[in-house]
């Protein structure tokens, strides 16, 4: 966005998904980025959701559970969870006993054992112990390709992203926002793709240890 338009001015702020919504509803943002799930029922919100992409589970290089086959959640939730917060429709689902995290009461939300909004931090703390770090695959390309991370032999059917646009409802959108929503659209395809490749190459689950 800024390399097409280089006089723009933005204030580009990273932070947990209800400090986000909450700024958007305050006026204090005009746009944000979440997981749509944790909103998707608030009036006060114009929602416009993004393609929903695969999430798997990463460990670090020599993890008790690299190289294992068809895990199961128990054995995943016996490892603390590394991430942002989850919305409360998996609360329940992940909140079952071992050590991967809780359920906020106020909230209803799902806090993994250590919560960061950073990406570059949650990557650095899952490369250093073994707290497993739920992640689409583009956001540890570079991870997988030098095998620092790797994918574990888990799935489900919730393990997907739920993100989309987020705006005050009476709000009108800077054109700056709007160029951005379509700039993000743009490059979906792209995204896609590069996801599946990296499925293709790294989810080889014997290749772990």
């Amino acid at each position: 966005l800024i390399a097409q338009h280089p006089k723009i001015q933005v204030r580009v702020n990273s932070n947990s998904p209800p400090v986000i919504i909450n700024q958007v509803i305050d006026g204090d943002i005009d746009l944000g980025v979440v997981d749509v799930r944790l909103c998707q029922d608030d009036a006060r919100l114009s929602i416009e959701p993004l393609p929903n992409h695969a999430i798997v589970c990463c460990c670090r290089r020599g993890h008790p559970l690299a190289g294992k086959r068809s895990l199961e959640l128990a054995e995943i939730l016996a490892f603390p969870i590394v991430g942002t917060v989850f919305s409360p429709a998996l609360a329940n689902l992940l909140s079952v006993g071992g050590l991967a995290g809780r359920v906020d009461e106020a909230s209803g939300s799902f806090l993994p054992a250590i919560t960061v909004d950073s990406l570059s931090a949650a990557k650095k703390i899952a490369l250093g112990c073994d707290a497993l770090l739920p992640i689409t695959p583009n956001c540890v390309d570079a991870e997988l390709q030098s095998g620092d991370l790797a994918i574990i032999d888990f799935t489900a059917a919730w393990m997907q992203t739920g993100y989309g646009f987020v705006a005050k409802r009476d709000r009108t959108l800077a054109p700056a926002a709007l160029a951005f929503i379509e700039l993000v659209k743009q490059i979906e395809a792209e995204s896609v793709e590069r996801a599946n490749w990296l499925l293709a190459t790294y989810a080889n689950y014997s290749k772990l240890s």
